[in-house]
């Protein structure tokens, strides 16, 4: 697997496939000139291409603060249905972490659903990323196959990346185990 920074129209309608086909929509998840300004501008575009240079995922985000230092907010990261649970999520995000280090930044954040167990594990246990907030309906109605007709309740996350990777809970206070269907998709 090799990894780029992406940048021409022909590379983000790419990405833009790859996101249609990973949600399940017949509209863009992010349109080519929003993609073209954040990597114009320092922001995050990058792909991940299989041995054969074919796209199997994407992800984007834009330059912000946490914790009053400067951050990546990774936005939207998908890996094509073909190729999830192989590893590829998990070298995006070591992608994202050399990318920021060698900008000086020192965290990332992003969201996600809370019900979808898979990511909750990959996000918190693999990954390491720590909660700081849980958003109500963050993004309000979206029309995409995978969210059409559900609330966008997120958890924050936020990564730090000069902390060593999390092993088990650091603290035992305010931790609650909430049940969760096992395939909310």
């Amino acid at each position: 697997m090799t990894f780029r920074n992406l940048s021409s129209p022909r590379e983000l309608t790419a990405v833009n496939a790859l996101f249609q086909q990973v949600w399940g929509s017949s509209e863009p998840i992010a349109h080519i000139d929003l993609l073209r300004a954040i990597a114009h501008s320092g922001g995050y575009v990058a792909g991940a291409f299989d041995v054969e240079r074919r796209l199997i995922g994407a992800s984007f985000g834009f330059l912000g603060r946490h914790a009053g230092e400067l951050s990546l907010h990774s936005h939207v990261t998908g890996v094509l249905p073909g190729v999830q649970h192989t590893g590829v999520g998990r070298a995006i995000k070591e992608h994202q972490r050399v990318w920021a280090a060698e900008r000086g930044i020192e965290w990332i954040t992003w969201t996600f659903d809370p019900l979808v167990a898979r990511n909750a594990h990959f996000n918190l246990r693999t990954v390491g990323a720590r909660i700081t907030d849980y958003l109500v309906n963050q993004y309000g109605p979206m029309d995409d196959g995978v969210n059409r007709g559900d609330e966008s309740d997120r958890l924050m996350v936020s990564w730090a990346l000069a902390a060593p990777p999390l092993q088990t809970p650091a603290d035992d206070r305010g931790v609650a185990t909430v049940e969760i269907p096992a395939d909310i998709e």
